[in-house]
Formats: structure tokens, C-alpha cells, sequence
């Protein structure tokens, strides 16, 4: 192919690329919304339901109820650490949440990564943050692009691939967090650093760039935020090695020095946060996971493969799968799904660039669905392993699926009438499928019926247009081809951009932790020492705190000290016993001495309170503030 010809290519490429991004936060970009759910925090909790009670009297309207933790946890946390760095100080503690709580302990607050410059360079942090979000589907479909690519498959396959893996159920539904996808993306950029040091070891060339690369995208992911992500990167990219390299003294050697390297590189994280958890209340809260709800992919979730929202979504609140929506889904896209089956039905599947990503999904299926296999780690109590939640292994497997589906598109651009039976062959076992479902869906009751057929439209039609498209090869001149593989791709991502519009909220920067009345009250009475605590969980949750730089002995938080939980089980209830608070701590027994020895000089509550040692001194709506009188 001619130089300016390929060059166009490349452009014409990255501008798809560019566009689906563009399309996806079209309400950022174009319309200044933010990408995190802060309308979920004023619409759901006091002071901020009072504050708009005149035009909202039953609340702000809000997309996503699932979706809290990046407003109560990761942007607070991010917001805390980069005050700190900007003052040209280390960011060690939070002193706003549970009475005081290491900052740089906790591993989710991102203290050391590098692409935190942004909110150095930017100075709106509500802007830095909606890039920070943007440019994660960016990043991944680019990394997962080259990876593919380097690894012989066509530029329109390996943009497929690229996009379809951005825009997986996994980096959707967890993309307002931050942190997990920034973790997770650098996955085909360690597995091209692999590949590049195999070729140039056996052409015995410089490959010093390439164990760089390796390493930045090894310590990237945990700087990033999220150990358990960064685990499972770390276990995929073990098992490449060794798929490239081989198993010999040399590759094993290699192997030791690159993980050895990556465990000093990224000490200074992961020691005082392995150090905090151990003195944490963890073990506690994971002592009876196997009998917690949702823990595993329940087996019927599987269907979500296909049909995504068969059991509803909670952004239109009619969700009745198991636990959480965002645990339990795993859905690349239907097209992209029957083009992953391809590799399977051939030749090809125990090449290395197949066998890794089908050991992936395999792997990924046994261990996060729910079965007597899949919970054997949790009761041979494996050390790491059973501290971390199974269902987040989608990450592996939407990971492995979406690869698997840019080697099937390749096949096909490669032989289309050759795979065109085979092709049919899949639709038509997928619409055998789609019909079971209609069958197993009539059986609902009328409300549930309703939803998962209405969820069945989609797909139907999706099943109808692969058909279509494919069926065109009979038609179609051979020159027009490569034509009928771009609206492969062209319509696969628009319906998983279609998918993550339907999940995802974009919030107005209103909304993003207004100062209502009763907070200016706290502001500006509250001292140095001082803090507060709440009687309601519907009041100001855990965290929001933060950004109001107003202290609480309440917090929010996987990893929390043991010693704390002690003492507020013994405010609470006057039993030192270790308690399982889960992640959230909020005690409510105001007369206990140890409110007073944790300095609590406001109450907020819901309701009117009658007691000696309390004074009401400000409401705004139904929040009511007392002050301790210490009597």
C-alpha cells in the first residue's frame, strides 16, 4: 500500500476513534455537564433535597441510583489529594473522615499517579475531572488498537477491537469511577511491551524501551487507584509472558526481575497501604462474603450477554437481577459477541494470540460465576485472593471477548464468503437463543414481562442487521467488501454507546456539592477540632464532607482501622467487640462519652430531637442542627 495512502488510513482511523469518544460525552463537551453522578447527590440526600425543595419538591430528578461512590469517594478523595500536592505537600492524612484516616494508605485515592498532572495543569477541577473521565475510553481503545494490531490483525479489525473493549459493559459501568478504568486500561499496552521483547529477543535487538514500557504500564495501573484491577492485570500479563516467552531459565529470570522491579517501583504505595489494611477492619467485613448477595455472577446474569437489560436497569428503575447491576453485567455488544466466536471454530484457536484471550474468559467464567469451583478460594481463606470480589473478573473477560472479536472480524475481512455459512450458523444459534428468552420472558409477571420483552427489541434487531449485512456477500460486489466490516463496526459501537448513554449520568456543575444554608452554618461555627455527626442516613453522606473541609467522625471506605471501628462499637453499644460495620460508619448515640472525647459539637437530623444535651440552632428544611451542650 502506497505511503500517503496508509497515512490517510491511519487518520481516518484515529478520527473514528475520536468521534466515538466525541459522541459518548457529547454532554460534556458540548453541553458543560459533568461526567459523574451529582445529580444522585442532591437528588437523594439532605441538606441538598431542602436546598432545591422549591423547584424540585420531590427531589432533583437523578439518572443512576447505583451510582454514589465517585461523588462519595473518588472525586472527594482526589480533590483531597491534589490540594495537598498543589501546597507542595506529601498527602498522608484525611482529617474530615472517621475522626482522622490515612490518605496516602488508601490506595483508591490515586496519590502517585502520573496522569493526576492534569489537575495541576487545569485549574478547574470539575474540568480536569471531566477529562481525567474522557480520556479513559480514549487510552484503551489506542492501547488495545496497537496491541492488536502489533499482533498481525488488520488496522479496521484492531480498531474494532480497540473500541469494542472501550466500550465493554466493564469500563462503562465503572467509567464515572475513575480509578478502576485508569487501572485497568494499560492491560494491552504491558501485553505489546511483551510481545515487542519476545520478537526483539529472538532478532537479538535493543529492547531496553521495551522493558520500560513494560514497567510504566505495570506501575501505572496501581498507581491508578485500584489494587484488585491491577491484580488481575498483573496475573494476565504473567500468563502472556510465559505464552511469548516460553517457560526457561532465561524467561522465568526475566520474569522474577520485571515483577521485583514492578514491587519496588510502586513501594511507596502499596507498603503503607498493605500496612493500613492489615490493621484495617477488612477481615471482619470479609469474613461471610459467601453468604453476602451478589458476591458471585449469579449463572441466569449470563444472559446479559446478549440481552444486557433482560432483568431491567436501575437508571430506569426497574432492575430486578441480583445485587448490583454494575457487578453482575458482562455484555461486549451482540455483533462483537458472535464475531468472538469465530476464533473458537478454527484452526487458529491454539495460536498464542487466541489461546491467551480464550484462556481469559474461561478462566474469568469459572471463577466469578457462582458454583462449588468458584468459591473454593474463599474457603481455603487463599490469602489475596479471597479478599477480592469475583464479579470484577468481567474485566478479564470482556477483556478477553472483545479481542476475540477483532480476530473474528479479521477472518472475516480476510475470507468473507468463506466464513459466511459459518457466520449464519452463529446468528441463527443466537436467534434460537433470543427466542428462548421470549418464551422463558412470557412467563414473568405482567411488569417484569413487560421490561425484559421491551429489552428483547433491541437485540432482535441487532441479530437482524448482522444478518443483513452479512448476507450482502451474495450482492455486494468483492471491491465493496471492506464496506459491509465498517458497518460491523459502525453499528456495534453506536449500540454500545447506546448502552452507556442508558447507565451512564452526566451532572450540571451545580450540582456538584452546593453550599446550602445549614452547610455555611457548620463552616462557620464549627472550630479546628470540632466535629459533627448524623442521625439519618439520608443526611450529608460520608465524604461529601470533604469538600466542605468539614470533619465528621462518620466515614466511607472499604479500608477503615480496626481500632476506630472498636471504639465506635463501644460509643455505640458499650461492647468493644470487633464489629462489621461494612463500609460505612455512622453511629448514632450522641449521649455516649465518646462523642464527647471525639470532639462532636453538631448533631444533624431529620426529625425533632428532645434531649438535655442538645440545643436546636439552625434548620434549613428538615435538616435540623443541635449543638452539644455537654451537660
Amino acid at each position: 500500500m502506497p505511503e500517503n495512502k496508509q497515512f490517510i488510513l491511519k487518520k481516518l482511523y484515529l478520527g473514528v476513534l475520536l468521534s466515538a469518544v466525541i459522541i459518548f460525552f457529547w454532554r460534556t463537551l458540548f453541553s458543560g455537564l459533568i461526567p459523574i453522578p451529582a445529580d444522585a447527590l442532591v437528588g437523594l440526600y439532605h441538606p441538598y433535597r431542602d436546598y432545591y425543595a422549591v423547584n424540585f419538591p420531590n427531589g432533583v430528578p437523578f439518572k443512576n441510583y447505583i451510582l454514589t461512590d465517585p461523588v462519595l469517594q473518588q472525586y472527594p478523595w482526589k480533590w483531597l489529594v491534589m490540594n495537598d500536592w498543589r501546597k507542595g505537600l506529601i498527602p498522608l492524612e484525611n482529617p474530615y473522615s472517621f475522626s482522622g484516616t490515612p490518605l496516602l494508605a488508601n490506595i483508591q485515592a490515586g496519590v502517585f499517579y502520573p496522569l493526576n498532572i492534569l489537575f495541576i495543569l487545569i485549574s478547574s477541577f470539575p474540568t480536569a475531572w471531566a477529562i481525567f473521565i474522557i480520556i479513559q475510553p480514549l487510552l484503551a481503545s489506542i492501547f488495545m488498537s496497537w496491541w492488536l494490531e502489533n499482533n498481525g490483525i488488520r488496522r479496521m479489525a484492531a480498531l474494532f477491537g480497540g473500541l469494542v473493549w472501550a466500550f465493554s459493559s466493564f469500563n462503562l459501568v465503572w467509567l464515572e469511577w475513575g480509578n478502576i478504568g485508569h487501572a485497568g486500561l494499560y492491560l494491552p499496552l504491558a501485553l505489546l511491551a511483551v510481545d515487542n521483547l519476545q520478537k526483539s529477543m529472538s532478532r537479538k535487538q535493543k529492547i531496553m524501551k521495551w522493558h520500560a514500557l513494560l514497567q510504566f504500564s505495570l506501575a501505572n495501573s496501581l498507581f491508578a487507584g485500584h489494587f484488585q484491577v491491577t491484580f488481575y492485570l498483573l496475573a494476565a500479563v504473567g500468563l502472556y509472558w510465559f505464552i511469548r516467552l516460553g517457560i526457561s531459565k532465561r524467561s522465568f529470570s526475566l520474569f522474577i526481575i520485571h515483577y521485583s522491579l514492578f514491587i519496588l517501583i510502586t513501594s511507596p504505595q502499596w507498603f503503607p497501604s498493605l500496612k493500613f489494611t492489615l490493621q484495617s477492619n477488612r477481615s471482619v467485613e470479609q469474613a461471610n462474603v459467601l453468604s453476602r448477595e451478589g458476591f458471585f455472577i449469579r449463572p441466569r446474569q449470563l444472559v446479559q450477554l446478549i440481552v444486557p437489560d433482560f432483568f431491567g436497569n436501575p437508571s430506569t428503575l426497574n432492575y430486578r437481577g441480583s445485587w448490583n447491576y454494575a457487578e453482575q453485567i458482562i455484555y461486549i455488544g451482540l455483533l462483537p459477541l458472535v464475531l468472538s466466536v469465530i476464533p473458537f471454530s478454527s484452526s487458529m484457536l491454539f495460536t498464542p494470540s487466541i489461546f491467551f484471550p480464550v484462556i481469559l474468559v474461561i478462566l474469568g467464567v469459572i471463577f466469578s460465576v457462582d458454583s462449588s469451583i468458584s468459591r473454593l478460594p474463599y474457603q481455603l481463606r487463599l490469602p489475596l485472593i479471597s479478599d477480592l470480589q469475583p464479579t470484577r473478573l468481567s474485566y478479564l473477560i470482556t477483556f478477553g471477548l472483545s479481542t476475540l472479536s477483532a480476530f473474528g472480524l479479521n477472518e472475516f475481512i480476510k475470507h468473507p464468503r468463506k466464513l459466511l455459512s459459518k457466520i449464519m450458523t452463529i446468528f441463527a444459534i443466537f436467534a434460537i437463543l433470543l427466542f428462548a428468552l421470549l418464551v422463558i420472558s412470557s412467563k414473568f409477571s405482567p411488569d417484569a414481562k413487560l421490561v425484559s420483552q421491551r429489552n428483547l427489541i433491541f437485540p432482535f434487531a441487532t441479530l437482524g442487521l448482522g444478518v443483513l449485512i452479512s448476507g450482502s456477500l451474495w450482492i455486494v460486489p468483492k471491491k465493496n467488501y471492506s464496506l459491509l466490516s465498517t458497518f460491523y463496526l459502525l453499528f456495534s459501537i453506536l449500540g454500545l454507546i447506546r448502552f452507556g448513554w442508558k447507565f451512564t449520568p452526566f451532572s450540571s456543575k451545580e450540582y456538584l456539592y452546593p453550599v446550602t444554608p445549614a452547610i455555611k452554618f457548620l463552616q462557620e461555627n464549627m472550630g479546628i477540632n470540632d466535629r459533627y455527626m448524623t442521625l439519618d442516613r439520608r443526611l450529608l453522606p460520608p465524604n461529601a464532607n470533604i469538600m466542605y473541609k468539614l470533619k465528621s467522625i462518620e466515614g466511607y471506605d472499604p479500608i477503615y482501622s480496626k481500632d476506630y471501628a472498636v471504639k465506635i462499637a463501644a460509643m455505640e453499644n458499650g461492647d468493644e467487640t470487633i464489629p462489621d460495620y461494612g463500609r460505612i460508619i455512622r453511629p448514632t448515640n450522641f449521649n455516649s462519652p465518646i462523642a464527647g472525647e471525639l470532639n462532636v459539637k453538631y448533631v444533624l437530623s431529620l426529625i425533632d430531637i428532645k434531649d438535655q444535651n442538645l440545643e436546636k440552632v439552625f434548620q434549613e428544611g428538615e435538616t435540623r442542627i443541635y449543638e452539644s451542650t455537654g451537660k
